[in-house]
């Protein structure tokens, strides 16, 4: 489950209960860094996710189901 996720309409959800302020802050930079690079969301969903504390956190861009 991603731990940051943001779609068109302007939804941002955190998705992982007991999540720190400092994990929170750091996966927005990162989703931020992210649109600065490209910034086009339409019918996109971007997902910003720390699986485990020893690795990188992962950036996932997918198409938003139209239908």
């Amino acid at each position: 489950m991603p731990m940051w996720r943001s779609t068109l309409d302007g939804s941002v959800g955190m998705a992982r209960p007991g999540m720190d302020l400092d994990l929170q802050l750091e996966l927005f930079e990162v989703a931020r860094d992210e649109l600065d690079r490209d910034g086009d969301l339409l019918n996109q969903v971007l997902e910003v996710n720390l699986e485990d504390p020893d690795e990188e956190i992962e950036v996932r861009r997918y198409r938003l189901p139209t239908d």
